[in-house]
């Protein structure tokens, strides 16, 4: 597949003043959004940015379609420079965000909708073609001649992707783009984007999110970022496998103290154990082990012994989740835990 977009060494820094003395005497504090990035975006690829807040992922999508300028670096969308060739960018690119404020809330969202065709210059019949298609593939077609002033926070949302879709962009950029949306909306749109990129394979969506779960179930491939390093980039198998080397066995058991937790996380080849629940007297724990060999049924022996009774014990493999945390807190360990 091509490349739709690539990104080498692409930095941004922020000069902000800290005081009202600093600002008369012209001192600045530099903060690193992005601190020297490359990766590559393919063509008929979902691709997920992930990271914590601050990662850098907002300032990185700012910087991909043209809103905010590289400081050192270059970042090329279908090939056209997003500093050299930015009318270029913005008319092959949509962008999903979460700012209400660019909406008319005294207009309709159909109007609304009519409004932002008129700024892509979509012809007039075409225009009314794409917003019924839009607006359907989001859900809103009883709600499309209401006032944005009415519209609630996920509808708002809603309309916000509706927009984003107008222009049939080659590249579509998603910056928390289903925040808000309730989990059947969600799911329709999702399935929506899947299709979307089924049936145009030339297209790109770039999504930003904290949500892991919405990045599994949607992206080939994901980029890591933190404290505006690129930590990982990989598709999720690829991503799975960091927490490989661990084993992890939730268990629910009866009379299990909290000193016993503690005696547990004690034992050799027990790298974490965590309380998860606490229901009808029983209390579970998440135990992740380094090897099995005898380690569980240590754990287990540890719970009997102190009069503990074991109401189940299921093993399970690494998730995505887990792998994600392992990768963010081996960073945060490699930087000793502080800026950047």
């Amino acid at each position: 597949m091509k490349n739709a977009i690539e990104i080498r060494k692409l930095k941004k820094v922020f000069k902000q003043s800290i005081s009202f003395m600093d600002l008369f005497l012209g001192k600045k504090k530099l903060t690193r959004a992005l601190n020297g990035i490359s990766f590559d975006i393919k063509e008929g690829e979902i691709f997920g940015l992930l990271g914590p807040n601050g990662a850098g992922k907002t300032t990185l999508i700012k910087m991909l379609t043209t809103l905010i300028i590289p400081t050192e670096g270059t970042a090329k969308v279908h090939g056209y420079d997003v500093v050299k060739d930015e009318w270029q960018v913005r008319n092959i690119i949509g962008l999903i965000h979460s700012d209400e404020r660019s909406f008319f809330w005294r207009l309709t969202g159909r109007q609304n909708l009519e409004f932002f065709a008129a700024i892509f210059h979509i012809p007039g019949r075409l225009a009314k073609i794409r917003i019924d298609e839009v607006i359907a593939h989001v859900g809103l077609e009883k709600y499309a001649d209401n006032l944005f002033f009415n519209y609630s926070t996920g509808m708002k949302q809603r309309l916000a992707i509706a927009r984003g879709l107008l222009n049939s962009p080659r590249i579509l950029f998603m910056d928390e783009a289903m925040r808000s949306i309730d989990p059947v909306s969600t799911q329709k749109i999702r399935e929506f984007i899947k299709t979307m990129i089924r049936e145009r394979n030339d297209m790109a969506i770039v999504m930003a999110t904290n949500r892991l779960d919405e990045a599994t179930n949607l992206c080939d491939r994901v980029a890591i970022l933190n404290k505006g390093h690129l930590v990982k980039c990989g598709s999720i198998g690829e991503i799975e496998s960091v927490a490989k080397g661990s084993i992890q066995y939730e268990i629910e058991a009866k009379n299990l103290r909290e000193e016993v937790i503690v005696q547990i996380h004690r034992i050799n080849w027990v790298r974490d154990c965590k309380k998860t629940f606490h229901m009808n007297g029983n209390v579970g724990i998440t135990i992740t082990l380094d090897t099995e060999e005898e380690s569980i049924h240590m754990v287990l022996q540890e719970i009997i012994r102190n009069g503990g009774y074991i109401v189940r014990c299921d093993r399970r493999g690494p998730s995505f989740d887990e792998s994600f945390n392992r990768i963010i807190a081996e960073f945060e360990g490699s930087q000793g835990g502080g800026g950047i």
